[in-house]
């Protein structure tokens, strides 16, 4: 038997960058297609140049704007909840409230040209999104003298922070990151404050291995149970850190706890498909009654659900294939998931082939 720490150790070096992107909310731009990026520059510029009565439209409209800043005349103010510009220096300084100002209406302008260049509504929206991440880019708060708090943070430090900056640097660029981190991964220790509930690996397969927490009552429920956790997500978000855990939770309420921890697939794993994966929940799960001695729960109480599967897609029916075969013996089988609804930034970059995978 092998503990879990094992799989803890194993897993460390991808934790902090996972648990960052969760956190960060990182710029989706390294989730995008370049070539589907590239696509969208491409029309952009076509439209342009076809199209330049739209683009003299919207120059005159900015330099219009501009003049109306340089005479105090703008109105122009960042989102209350835009915590680039917090620094007082936005709004009572006149050179960096013109410099923001300008900022604002040049990414507004940038939308408007995006909105007048006559696509079609779908490829409006890549433009818009493609146009906003250039603009975000190219934020003044971006760049060391055109950053009020940064320059004062790095007075007051003495040029500390520029040196924690440059280390920062090189550490994303060792590491190949596509953009700047935001997180301090060394302030996630595996094991010390990240996924510490205690427990062993007592089964390994070739997609997955299955851990058994620790019980932490003198008596537990007579009924396991057995967590799933989505193929594209680490079972650890569920056990992030004492007093933020779900499965600390559950074994301190008296409960035997079991969860699934998949293997991240490679190139080589590229036949895994749905029914690959229920298979593998079918091993879990009789491994479990092996385990637990529970063979037969009680039937007074199925849990069965429904929804449109073109929301839940692959979730709902590997669930609905695993209950359909086990019906006689899940007693219960609760989902978590999210109604993307309007797919947003990410629905609006994605190809049709991406969409049929």
């Amino acid at each position: 038997m092998k503990s879990v720490e094992d799989i803890r150790n194993r897993q460390g070096n991808e934790i902090p960058d996972q648990i960052a992107d969760s956190v960060a909310g990182q710029n989706i731009l390294v989730d995008l297609r370049i070539s589907e990026l590239l696509d969208t520059v491409a029309k952009l510029c076509d439209r342009a140049f076809r199209n330049p009565a739209a683009m003299a439209e919207e120059g005159a409209q900015l330099a219009q704007t501009l003049q109306q800043i340089a005479n105090g005349n703008s109105t122009w103010t960042p989102q209350r909840n835009d915590k680039r510009f917090n620094d007082p220096a936005w709004t009572e300084n006149t050179f960096y409230k013109g410099m923001l100002q300008g900022y604002m209406a040049w990414s507004q302008s940038l939308q408007n040209f995006a909105e007048k260049a006559g696509f079609e509504a779908k490829e409006t929206g890549r433009a818009k999104f493609l146009l906003s991440q250039i603009s975000e880019a190219l934020a003044p708060t971006n760049f060391l003298f055109s950053n009020p708090s940064a320059i004062k943070a790095a007075i007051d430090s003495g040029g500390k922070t520029l040196l924690d900056g440059y280390q920062n640097f090189l550490e994303d660029a060792v590491a190949g990151r596509p953009i700047p981190s935001q997180v301090d991964f060394r302030s996630f220790k595996v094991g010390e404050n990240l996924a510490v509930t205690p427990g062993d690996v007592v089964m390994q397969h070739e997609m997955f291995e299955l851990i058994q927490y620790a019980p932490q009552t003198e008596q537990v429920w007579h009924r396991p149970i057995l967590f799933v956790p989505s193929i594209i997500n680490k079972y650890y978000a569920f056990d992030l850190a004492p007093g933020r855990s779900l499965f600390e939770f559950l074994v301190k309420s008296g409960f035997t706890l079991f969860s699934m921890v998949f293997r991240n697939p490679r190139p080589e794993h590229d036949d895994w498909g749905m029914e690959a994966y229920v298979e593998a929940i079918d091993v879990a799960f009789r491994a479990v009654q092996e385990i637990s001695g529970v063979e037969e729960p009680s039937h007074d109480r199925r849990l069965r659900s429904c929804a449109d599967r073109r929301q839940f897609g692959g979730i709902l029916r590997c669930a609905g294939r695993v209950q359909y075969r086990f019906d006689d013996a899940v007693r219960g089988a609760p989902g978590h998931v999210r109604h993307n609804g309007d797919a947003g930034p990410w629905g609006l970059c994605r190809s049709e082939a991406q969409r049929r995978r």
